[in-house]
């Protein structure tokens, strides 16, 4: 019995330090890309901050395409828990403008990020229509409510 807990410790200690190296290449991965930008993400380096090897990191990530896209959605998650945390006052064009100052914020906080989601071609990234009429997009569904609540109150004409 002893046994096969400490088999399952092993197991569990392993995957938490691996769950670990890949937080610890996306943080460094996100560190270059807010410094210098998008061609500063290279294994090379991203490993030299984590203190790996290059060829570590694609244990936990396939390429650099990968290692982006991960960061680009972390960015995504970060960015829709900020509108999605609002607490939305007042009429249409209010609200609009509390979420577009979310998005501004972001923007300004960390462009070389904002641009890697939103402006570059990324393959897996959403695509405008079809992931965003199907409710795809959790920075973007806010948006979308506050237009069809206002379209609903009157406040602006179907298909504005």
């Amino acid at each position: 019995m002893a046994r096969v807990r400490k088999q399952s410790s092993i197991k569990a200690s392993t995957a938490e330090r691996k769950a670990d190296t890949a937080e610890r290449i996306l943080a460094a991965a996100r560190e270059l890309l807010d410094r210098e930008g998008p061609a500063a993400v290279a294994m090379r380096p991203v490993a030299e901050m984590v203190g790996i090897t290059p060829m570590a990191i694609y244990r936990h990530y396939a390429d650099r395409e990968r290692l982006l896209n991960a960061v680009a959605d972390e960015g995504f998650r970060e960015l829709a828990g900020r509108v999605q945390a609002l607490r939305l006052k007042g009429d249409a064009e209010r609200r609009l403008l509390e979420i577009g100052d979310v998005f501004l914020n972001a923007a300004l906080k960390s462009p070389h990020l904002y641009h890697l989601m939103f402006l570059a071609p990324r393959e897996g990234a959403r695509q405008y229509p079809k992931d965003f009429v199907a409710g795809r997009s959790p920075t973007f569904n806010p948006t979308v409510r506050v237009l069809e609540e206002a379209m609903k109150a009157g406040e602006l004409r179907r298909d504005d």
